[in-house]
């Protein structure tokens, strides 16, 4: 897993990460002139991971379906980057990872990162790539978001943008949702005042969230129509707490 470093990043809302990491792949050969680089971006539960078998449960990238030999972002042709956001819990620097002031994870003090700062460390890691130029950003969901800040944040560095489920803003009160997520992870047991690491996880939780958002997303209809109803459920909460461990 390639990673970019850049020391002493200065956040839009004030504060300096003194150790960035973003975790990314590459897939597909890029160009000489570096012409031929698309950038994808993920959603709030995914990865830099967007293309391949990644795990060991045999899951597939978030972008299978898209990327690679013949595909929509055809790897015969272009160069896809998938970093892996800002905040996230998958290589980049984010809440587990520790706090060089400390020693210790940042758990509840991790500082507070918005869209402007993910697409500008992505926009450093491009540069370190030697990319001057994007084909397009390309995401969904909360990449779709961050794709939207790039056409702000950069306007003259991608030919286009391909935002997909998606908005252009939040349609919801922010403030409002993640002071309700807040309340409620903060009533697991293990939450440990936001260090959840270090107070023995909150597995359970998460395993309901997860569940319910799966629900919201159909995960349901996909599942074979001959199974009965307990072993739709049980594949359901099977999926949610393999996501939550």
């Amino acid at each position: 897993m390639p990673l970019f470093h850049v020391h002493n990043f200065e956040l839009a809302g004030g504060g300096v990460l003194a150790d960035l990491h973003l975790a990314y792949e590459c897939y597909g050969e890029m160009a000489p002139d570096s012409g031929n680089v698309i950038l994808v971006t993920h959603g709030i539960t995914s990865s830099h991971l967007a293309a391949g078998t990644v795990t060991a449960d045999r899951r597939r990238g978030w972008y299978n379906e898209l990327v690679g030999p013949g595909k929509l972002f055809d790897t015969g042709h272009y160069c896809i980057v998938s970093p892996n956001m800002l905040g996230s819990c998958y290589g980049s620097t984010g809440p587990a990872s520790t706090d060089p002031a400390t020693g210790r994870p940042y758990g509840a003090r991790f500082p507070a990162v918005c869209l402007e700062d993910i697409v500008r460390s992505q926009h450093l890691l491009l540069q370190s790539l030697g990319v001057q130029r994007l084909v397009a950003v390309a995401g969904s969901s909360l990449g779709g978001y961050q794709a939207f800040q790039w056409a702000v944040s950069f306007p003259d560095f991608m030919d286009g943008v391909i935002a997909t489920d998606t908005a252009p803003w939040n349609p919801f009160d922010g403030a409002a949702t993640l002071d309700s997520l807040i309340d409620r992870l903060s009533a697991d047991p293990g939450w440990n005042g936001g260090d959840y690491r270090a107070g023995g996880g909150i597995e359970n939780t998460l395993t309901a969230i997860r569940a319910e958002t799966l629900k919201s997303y159909g995960f349901e209809a996909q599942l074979d129509a001959t199974l009965a109803p307990e072993a739709r459920e049980r594949t359901v909460q099977e999926t949610a707490r393999d996501w939550a461990r």
